[in-house]
């Protein structure tokens, strides 16, 4: 209970309610799990960590709306490209997108690199339902991670698939979308929880490879899915 009296360990240690105080460790466990049982977030490098200039964007655009799926990309970018170049790259797709394009900032919540790391894309706050400009006409109920390459030509690296399990396991947690579910309403149609942009568009996009380890992308996010 939250009002249960504390007891004061000696050399710093912790302080442990009284109500617990005896009870095997098995036990204490149990009441651990009970307290809280959820998907942990992924680390993913912000907007300042690439060297996003914030004036390019239109804050005013930004708008939030719900999560009932995600979405599998790719940029078609080159495949060979270092840790180093990422930052770089992503500024490129930046600029194309916001002056090229004449969108108000990146299209896609999220990007993954070929060694696995995640990085914000669309500003806005990664924990909430940021409406993106990546899927076309159901952008207001999804998010999504785009993989840098192209995996038209190309396998996608081990790495680059774990992590959007991780990232869609924690991303659907917080808006309770079971990441294995068959069927989400997203928009005006039905899709799974995890979906390629093909899904939905006349697209090749993810690239054939990418396309083909969605089964398993699906799998690794159910696996890391732990709770809401």
């Amino acid at each position: 209970a939250g009002d249960a009296p504390v007891t004061q360990l000696p050399d710093g240690a912790p302080a442990v309610p009284a109500d617990t105080q005896g009870l095997e460790p098995v036990e204490q466990d149990a009441l651990e799990l009970q307290r809280a049982v959820y998907t942990p977030k992924p680390t993913i490098y912000s907007r300042a960590q690439w060297g996003a200039d914030e004036r390019m964007r239109s804050a005013s655009s930004l708008r939030y709306f719900e999560i009932h799926g995600g979405f599998v990309h790719h940029t078609v970018n080159a495949n060979n490209y270092t840790r180093a170049q990422v930052p770089g790259i992503l500024r490129s797709i930046y600029a194309y997108h916001t002056r090229s394009l004449g969108w108000s900032d990146v299209g896609y919540n999220f990007l993954v690199d070929r060694f696995g790391r995640i990085w914000e894309g669309r500003a806005g706050g990664v924990d909430r339902p940021v409406v993106g400009a990546h899927t076309l006409g159901y952008n207001d109920d999804s998010f999504a991670m785009s993989a840098i390459g192209n995996f038209e030509t190309a396998q996608p690296p081990a790495a680059m698939l774990q992590a959007y399990g991780v990232l869609f396991a924690w991303k659907l947690s917080l808006h309770g979308v079971d990441a294995a579910s068959p069927q989400q309403r997203v928009g005006s149609k039905y899709f799974q929880g995890i979906n390629g942009h093909r899904d939905a568009a006349a697209t090749a996009c993810p690239g054939k490879y990418l396309y083909a380890q969605i089964p398993l992308i699906r799998q690794y996010a159910a696996a890391a899915q732990q709770g809401w």
